[in-house]
């Protein structure tokens, strides 16, 4: 048997109030819980109570609407309007971006770059890039696609969380952004896996903060 059909998604929940949470909390027992709730908020404050533990963080940070300075060692930058136009180690490395993330952990059939291409083929939205000395592909951002407006999510960073220039890298790829589309504002969405240099960075030059969100769980009787 694959070792992806062991996995059972949590129970999710969000605890709007305190009454229809413990109804949640009930209908759960004895299965794995997850609920979302804004950070520090009483939700937040419910679950901790009642034996759940913070796994993630999630912050959507505003940028700023003027370039980002960009220090350290350069890199080697690219463009391509389109996903799909892209080539297969850029859409690679968004694979590889995900994966390290976890975003496809529990994906019964990994995509492929071939089908990442096929399934974006009508997609304008745009790669930013930055590759180091020799061509590897260090770091890339996918934005939302232009034609459905000019307030546009930048979702990316180093391909490597752990990337111990991440903080510089994800700089280079903003300021690329800001070059290509200057009548655009710029946001991102952080979370824990998305490594401490990057969030750091990220969070010393936001404006605002729109959404600051924590995930929480309670492990099951088999977790």
């Amino acid at each position: 048997m694959p070792e992806h059909a062991a996995f059972e998604p949590p129970l999710t929940f969000v605890p709007w109030n305190e009454e229809a949470a413990e109804a949640a909390l009930a209908a759960g027992e004895g299965r794995r819980l997850r609920g979302s709730a804004a950070h520090g908020s009483p939700a937040h404050r419910w679950m901790l109570s009642r034996d759940f533990r913070q796994v993630n963080r999630y912050r959507t940070l505003r940028l700023p609407r003027e370039p980002i300075p960009v220090a350290g060692r350069g890199c080697s930058m690219e463009w391509h309007e389109r996903t799909a136009d892209a080539p297969d180690d850029v859409l690679q490395a968004w694979l590889d971006f995900q994966d390290a993330r976890g975003r496809r952990l529990h994906v019964v059939e990994k995509e492929t770059v071939e089908g990442l291409r096929a399934r974006c083929s009508s997609w304008y939205s745009p790669f930013a890039v930055a590759r180091r000395d020799g061509g590897t592909v260090a770091g890339v951002a996918l934005l939302d696609d232009v034609l459905c407006g000019d307030d546009l999510e930048v979702d990316g960073g180093p391909v490597d969380p752990a990337d111990p220039e991440g903080d510089t890298l994800v700089a280079a790829l903003l300021s690329l952004c800001y070059a290509k589309l200057p009548s655009c504002t710029f946001y991102m969405e952080l979370g824990d896996e998305d490594g401490e240099r990057v969030r750091a960075f990220v969070e010393s030059v936001a404006t605002a903060v729109d959404f600051d969100n924590v995930i929480c769980e309670r492990p099951g009787p088999r977790s």
